[in-house]
């Protein structure tokens, strides 16, 4: 026969429990047996008990049906099912609900107090913030029931240790849904954090049963199961505002390719579109530093390029080659850097460090260029960057059977010996296993190029990148023909005459569209921007292949002998000469005008490639030979980037020779932001150079 405790002995144990609550009632339910009793409570402090007392009738019977599964329950083995005495229920009670050291009942609102808010108004809690309010101590309070072992297992940290055997965020996720106490089922089904998400299962075969929650990376974990089904909605919904995930680079610096629930909340503070394109939109993004580890020097800002194509051969072709001139066999200071990718909702993204501007926003930024002579050094030695970077993607050396070959579906031609040849000895070295392939990047234009800040480079403006690599392509030889592959994406105005006349595209096009970027960077060093945007509108005259429509290209197309031929525009021809016949245009800068325009901005022969030109063995031969033998193998041809580097370092070695010289003979800017320093000693300059350009000043 079971012995019932009266109900003054009851209260009494209570009082035992915690001297700091003394106005907790036990109140018999009317009409009902002592056994149907509920707690009340004048102090604030134990709001939440009140609450969590007066559940309905099955919330309270599967809480009492829990307590017979735990070992080392005080419960007699002999008790009914569904049936408790009144000093084993307000023990129970007063272990879980009654203050400590550790408000337990603030705990609800300090996390209702971290949770932060996204630019989408979702809402998630930071991970620091659940280290710091789910502490050992508010554990403790939730677990005692347990035994300490249990406990310190359970409250161990999954940042810092490799068993990962933690519950932190799970109970987390149960004071969200106000069921701390659930916390036990998901220790005794093994179920922690790494176990996380959870997703709901219901068997089609047994629809009447109780849905279950079940592991979406942990197969071997055991379901779990609550008593009702709006439990089982609530954890589901709420687990997501502890799951944002954290971006990070793997050690080896390669993109781990994070793939993320549809559900998942993305820890963006702040989310905004800068520019758009026609396959992609680029946002400016703020992560909030908990979930991040990409260290940038822009803290935490970033740029998210996000596809608007979800076709994952098109996202894994430039996911492959950002990251793998992202790697340390092929960095550039010049190339921009992968941080990482991840796909959510069916879109494919990037993360790339922020960049304040490219390289036309500079040019609108600064209409006066600043920064005195030292900008016209740091204009070459950029020039000379990106034309070594660019080098790098031409000419690049892998190794048969990567990554590389497999989303661009290459094959080595095993039938010539040639073409395994490398095509950089520098950087090959004698390593039989690497293979040569040409690369294009095939959207080279300022908006292309970004901007950094460093003020570590040359007069403190920056750094140049190269950026942008949708449209970059790989092959074996040194060709892509558009009747094959269908146009090849590029911006009009810097795209090259073989577009028009072959369709047989090179290396050579970036090569043409770097030199059209080099002129317009020229333009700007001595007439700012709205020099440029002159220059532009020369350009615009009718295109017989856009329907007669206006374009702004470099070339133009003619008739000859019954052939389609091209030539420089007129305008770009009378730019050249006009900037060369400056006063004030160094030795330098006029070496670097006729390189542009006899070594870069060159119509190519219409006939097609030969198999030598192809050959791997001709770069090999180009690069080894010197100044003099390029300009006669070159010929009428456009020259490569390699090429144009080595030029360029020629062409600085002029200004190390001048050393000690003034570029100017009567003006020295006072300041880094004088008056028009970089081109014109007075006014006079300034209105015969307009007038030589048949603009006026006023313009």
């Amino acid at each position: 026969m079971r012995t019932r405790v009266p109900q003054q002995d009851a209260t009494q144990q209570l009082c035992l429990r915690s001297d700091q609550s003394p106005d907790i009632e036990l109140n018999q339910v009317p009409g009902g047996s002592p056994d149907d009793m509920h707690l009340s409570s004048r102090d604030p402090t134990c709001s939440n008990a009140n609450h969590a007392i007066t559940e309905s009738d099955d919330d309270h019977n599967e809480a009492l049906v829990e307590e017979k599964t735990v070992p080392g329950s005080p419960r007699a083995p002999n008790m009914r099912k569904n049936v408790v005495s009144p000093v084993l229920f307000i023990q129970k009670w007063a272990r879980t609900h009654l203050p400590r050291d550790v408000p337990i009942a603030q705990l609800p609102k300090k996390l209702a107090e971290a949770t932060v808010k996204t630019h989408f108004q979702h809402r998630f809690i930071p991970n620091s913030h659940v280290r710091e309010i789910v502490t050992a101590e508010a554990v403790r309070i939730e677990l005692e029931k347990s035994n300490y072992s249990t406990f310190r297992r359970i409250h161990k940290d999954p940042v810092t240790t490799e068993d990962h055997s933690a519950y932190k965020k799970i109970l987390t996720i149960l004071y969200l849904i106000k069921k701390p106490s659930k916390i036990r089922t998901f220790v005794n089904c093994g179920v922690c954090d790494k176990d996380l998400p959870l997703v709901i299962y219901q068997s089609s075969n047994r629809p009447h049963r109780l849905p279950e929650l079940r592991s979406r990376c942990n197969d071997s974990a055991r379901p779990i199961i609550f008593r009702r089904r709006d439990y089982t909605d609530d954890f589901f919904h709420s687990q997501w505002r502890v799951l944002a995930p954290v971006f990070s680079k793997d050690e080896e610096g390669r993109d781990p390719r994070i793939i993320l629930e549809p559900e998942a909340i993305l820890p963006f503070i702040s989310h905004s579109k800068v520019t758009q394109g026609g396959f992609s939109d680029v946002y400016k993004t703020e992560i909030h530093p908990d979930h991040h580890s990409l260290g940038t020097t822009s803290g935490n800002v970033f740029a998210i390029k996000e596809l608007k194509s979800s076709n994952q051969e098109a996202f894994s072709q430039e996911a492959t080659v950002l990251d793998r001139i992202s790697n340390k066999r092929h960095a550039h200071k010049h190339l921009i850097t992968l941080l990482t990718t991840f796909q959510h909702a069916k879109k494919f993204h990037f993360i790339f460090p922020w960049a304040d501007a490219d390289l036309f926003e500079f040019w609108k930024r600064y209409e006066k260029p600043p920064g005195g002579e030292m900008m016209g050094t740091w204009i070459i030695e950029q020039c000379r960057g990106l034309a070594d970077a660019l080098n790098s993607i031409h000419r690049y050396a892998t190794t048969s059977g990567t990554t590389l070959f497999n989303v661009f579906h290459l094959t080595e031609q095993v039938d010539s010996d040639k073409k395994k040849r490398l095509i950089r000895t520098d950087s090959a070295g004698n390593d039989p296993h690497l293979r040569s392939l040409f690369g294009r990047h095939g959207d080279i234009k300022p908006e292309n190029i970004l901007w950094y800040p460093c003020e570590n480079s040359t007069g403190g403006h920056g750094i140049l990148k190269i950026a942008d690599f949708g449209v970059a392509r790989f092959n074996t030889v040194n060709s892509w023909e558009t009747h094959k592959t269908g146009r090849i994406p590029n911006t009009d105005t810097y795209r090259s005459p073989e577009m028009d006349l072959n369709g047989n595209l090179t290396t050579a096009c970036d090569v043409w569209a770097l030199g059209c970027v080099f002129l317009q960077f020229v333009t700007w060093y001595y007439g700012g921007n709205k020099l440029v945007e002159w220059f532009g509108n020369r350009r615009l005259v009718k295109d017989p292949r856009a329907a007669n429509m206006k374009t702004d290209t470099f070339f133009i197309l003619y008739m000859e002998q019954r052939q389609i031929k091209a030539k420089l525009k007129p305008a770009v021809v009378e730019i050249i000469e006009t900037l060369r016949g400056y006063k004030i245009c160094t030795r330098e800068y006029r070496e670097l005008l006729d390189m542009i325009q006899q070594d870069m901005l060159v119509v190519q022969q219409q006939e097609a490639p030969t198999q030598e030109d192809n050959d791997t063995s001709r770069f090999q031969e180009v690069l080894s030979s010197n100044t003099q033998n390029r300009t006669q193998l070159g010929g009428v041809r456009r020259k490569s980037c390699g090429d144009i580097w080595r030029r360029i370092g020629d062409i600085e070695s002029i200004r190390d020779q001048e050393e000690g010289l003034t570029r100017f003979d009567t003006f020295v800017p006072a300041s880094p932001v004088a008056e028009s320093h970089y081109m014109w000693s007075s006014k006079t300059h300034l209105a015969s150079a307009m007038n030589a350009l048949e603009i006026s000043s006023g313009e």
